[in-house]
Formats: structure tokens, sequence, C-alpha cells
């Protein structure tokens, strides 16, 4: 997970919410005011997130993966302010067993005040990425913040064997690229197929032979 710096939300997607007053999600897909809105927001949240699922930093393909996930449960926030808030909004990949899937499977049950928003904050100070692949809790933090970074691990289902594996196989990758003397920014540029960029940076910045 990474930090994701918002932009200004799409500019008609502030006309479409002062001129047609939604109530729900649907209203945006089906406007027919604003036909293209829909893709317009797409295309924003993959070029604010460099192309990167926000919650697994896997690539997000525009026309087949990219979807865009509510943080805050639309099911559960009801309120237009809250369905439309572009600070709300996150592009994320489609899948069942992890990421935006499996936080909104847990539905009522899920703690917000416990789960790291990559919009609100830096999920650079909460994580280690081990050899193996998986993802810990990153040493030294207070015990609140430990909770929180582990519940956050345990919602998106960070390590499930899928990510592991891709992450063990960037880890094995990025240490033969240092061996051979490459900086961090050509690393992650080589990569760039793969995702993975805290990862990558990860990586590198502790690689030791």
């Amino acid at each position: 997970m990474r930090r994701i710096k918002k932009s200004n939300p799409p500019k008609e997607l502030i006309k479409f919410i002062l001129h047609d007053n939604p109530k729900c999600w649907e209203d945006l897909i089906f406007s027919k005011n604003y036909p293209n809105l829909h893709e317009d927001c797409l295309n924003q949240l993959w070029e604010e997130q460099h192309g990167l699922c926000g919650y697994t930093e896997l690539p997000l393909h525009r026309n087949r993966n990219l979807h865009i996930d509510h943080f805050r449960k639309q099911s559960l926030f009801k309120s237009p302010n809250d369905i439309f808030n572009w600070d709300n909004l996150i592009g994320a990949m489609y899948f069942l067993f992890f990421g935006a899937d499996s936080k909104d499977a847990k539905g009522k049950e899920l703690d917000y005040s416990k789960l790291i928003n990559p919009t609100e904050d830096e999920p650079h100070d909460f994580f280690t990425y081990m050899n193996n692949g998986s993802i810990i809790a990153r040493r030294g933090l207070s015990k609140q913040d430990n909770e929180r970074a582990e519940y956050t691990i345990e919602v998106f289902n960070l390590n499930h064997q899928s990510l592991i594996d891709k992450r063990k196989n960037a880890i094995m990758y990025a240490s033969n690229y240092m061996k051979c003397n490459m900086n961090v920014g050509d690393i992650v540029a080589s990569m760039s197929n793969i995702g993975l960029v805290s990862v990558l940076e990860y990586t590198c910045n502790t690689y030791s032979e």
C-alpha cells in the first residue's frame, strides 16, 4: 500500500453534483447529462495513482481490471457527501480474495478507525516487507499503530499467497539488479510492469550483500 496524493476532483464531477443533485452512485454511472463522467473519473484515478491499485500496488489496466472503490463503503455511508467525495474514491482492481473486495466483504464488522487509509495516512510508516514476500507491521510502532497495521493487512488480505509470491519475485529481481549497481529509480522503471513500487523501493533501500 502506498500514499495516494489526491488531486482536485474532475470538473465534470463538480458540475454533476451541483446540477444533477445525485443520490446514489448509479446516478453517476447512468448520467445522461454527463455520459463520460464515469470514464473521466476512472482515468483521473489511474493517473493520480500512477497506474497502481490503491491497496495492493498491482498494475491497473483501464479496460480490464480497474474499478472505482469507495474506501468507506456506500452501503454503510449513504450520504451523497460521502458517496461523491473524491477523497473517498480509490482506483482498485477486481479480485475476490484481496484488496477492495476483501475489505467490502467485512461489511458492518469493519472498524474504519483502525483501517489505514492511503489517502490520509502514510502506509510506508506502518509496514515492512520480508524476503519471503510477506508484509508485516513495522518494528517500533506504538501499540495502537501496530494494531492498525495488522488490522489493515488482515482486512485487505495483503498476505494472500498470490501477493506473497509476487512480492517475493519482485524482491529477488530487485536484489539482483542492486548487485549490478543499478539505482532505485532505474530498477522501479525497468520493473514497471509488475507495480509493487513500495516493495521495490524498500528492497533497494535496505539492500546489503
